[in-house]
């Protein structure tokens, strides 16, 4: 039968005498590889704003002139409100914005020929290494962004936070103005029906025509009078159009570079590296050994 190796410590520590040099060399150019890489490695600094979303029902007026006004108390959000804003942060047309703002293609040096393919690339960077959107458990939207530039960093966060602001702001009131417009277009409707009927001859009717249409020209102002009493409600909901988002942390510059982390990362490094080199060389010598077992039970 053949004879079982067991790993032990005494026989690691054989090991790593019997290669100590072997192991020093390779550490020292681990080191000197890892320090260069980590020194030309660009700082990235970090910056963050914060806001949390108002009640959305506060610029719908079906909402306001609700008789219950219960859910209208509270002028902040809750996470259906949250949860529409934050959607509005993952549109492409919200990351093209700070593309466009910043002129991200240049300050990324994307060198491509084709417009739309280096703005495109700008997009990936920016999503996948520049921001990231936060939903927090408090109910916040937090935009995290990092940069080699601090200012920028920090003017992102804030730019963007105020698109989504104006974004959502903006879509509510195009709903408000799009009901006035055709509030508007049937008052119009509904006078020009009132004048065809005044301007009608009464001679060529009978008293119970004319009055059939009075009933019908009371009838077409009481929806007037109805129709204008709406129209003065979205109007004054217009005037009074609440911001979609309520900024609680303003993005300012840090100036401490985020990453990397220079000192901690070479320590994990050079740690990872000498557990490589005692797994590889115990690894190594094993097999020989291993071998040599073999060889001399074959004899």
């Amino acid at each position: 039968m053949h004879e079982k190796f067991v790993l032990n410590i005494p026989f690691v520590i054989d090991l790593i005498q019997k290669w100590k040099r072997k192991i020093l060399l390779f550490l020292a150019v681990l080191f000197i590889v890892s320090t260069l890489l980590l020194i030309l490695t660009p700082n990235l600094y970090y910056s963050y704003t914060s806001a949390i979303s108002t009640n959305s029902q506060l610029n719908d007026k079906s909402s306001i002139y609700n008789p219950n006004l219960d859910e209208l108390h509270n002028s902040l959000g809750n996470w259906a409100d949250l949860d529409r804003i934050y959607s509005t942060c993952e549109l492409d047309t919200s990351y093209k914005f700070l593309i466009r703002t910043f002129n991200l293609t240049d300050h990324y040096k994307i060198n491509l020929s084709d417009s739309n393919k280096a703005v495109q690339q700008a997009l990936h960077l920016l999503k996948t290494e520049t921001m990231k959107m936060e939903k927090t458990e408090t109910g916040l939207l937090r935009i995290h962004v990092w940069d080699k530039d601090p200012v920028i960093a920090a003017n992102m966060a804030n730019t963007f936070i105020q698109f989504i602001e104006n974004l959502n702001r903006n879509l509510q009131e195009q709903y408000n103005r799009n009901i006035i417009d055709k509030i508007n277009i049937n008052i119009k409707e509904k006078s020009n029906e009132y004048k065809d009927i005044e301007t009608a001859n009464p001679s060529a009717k009978t008293p119970a025509d004319v009055q059939l249409l009075q009933i019908k020209k009371n009838a077409i102002l009481e929806e007037i009078n109805q129709q204008e009493k709406i129209l003065n409600q979205y109007k004054l909901v217009l005037k009074a159009q609440q911001p979609s988002l309520i900024v609680i942390d303003k993005a300012t510059p840090n100036y401490k570079h985020d990453s990397p982390k220079r000192i901690m990362t070479l320590v994990t490094i050079m740690i990872c590296g000498l557990v490589f080199c005692i797994f590889l060389i115990t690894v190594l010598e094993s097999l020989k050994l291993y071998g040599t077992q073999n060889e001399s039970n074959r004899i």
